[in-house]
């Protein structure tokens, strides 16, 4: 191999790969859930629009219980399918990106 090539196979490893992305309207009156991607282990998100508020335990946010949404990121694969989220004010949209970060 040629260091060009291993260059190259340590940038795939070290950087984070897209995986997928997913946008979610968040509604006052139900609680949303991920869909990410089988191999996503890795998130950023953001919100906008409106306000809304989550847990990452798999517990149910409400209107006044759960953390605020701005931007964030969300490690772990357990993390993602655990998260739960809830509008609380207008009807935002949660945009997320998904990645796999190699371990």
């Amino acid at each position: 191999m040629t260091n060009d090539t291993l260059l190259n196979i340590k940038k795939l490893l070290d950087y984070p790969q897209a995986c997928g992305n997913q946008t979610i309207l968040l509604g006052t009156g139900y609680i949303s859930v991920l869909t990410p991607p089988e191999n996503a282990n890795y998130a950023i998100m953001t919100i906008d629009s409106g306000e809304g508020r989550v847990w990452w335990t798999g517990a149910n946010p409400t209107a006044t219980d759960g953390l605020w949404l701005q931007a964030f990121d969300v490690t772990g694969r357990q993390n993602l399918l655990n998260f739960r989220a809830i509008g609380t004010i207008g009807t935002p949209l949660l945009n997320i990106q998904y990645f796999y970060l190699q371990a």
